[in-house]
């Protein structure tokens, strides 16, 4: 068994060690098959229930919401 000291903490082995530090760099989660990627977005709290709200009227998920109305967005913008 081999430690390797990282910060106030030790690793039993290299791969744990690669993996955190793979998670710090936002490395860590998989690709996901749809080829989504995160985005993260500081929204009023107003918005953020409107939008959940509307998305249950609808019966669909949030993010599918969000993202048909910033498609038209572009779409109208060019």
């Amino acid at each position: 068994m081999i430690l390797l000291p990282c910060y106030d903490r030790t690793f039993e082995d290299h791969d744990e060690m690669a993996k955190t530090a793979a998670k710090k760099k936002g490395e860590g989660a998989p690709p996901r098959a749809d080829g989504r990627k995160a985005l993260l977005l500081y929204l009023h709290p107003e918005v953020t229930l409107a939008l959940k709200k509307a998305a249950l009227e609808v019966s669909k998920p949030a993010y599918e919401v969000a993202e048909g109305a910033i498609k038209e967005w572009l779409r109208r913008r060019k």
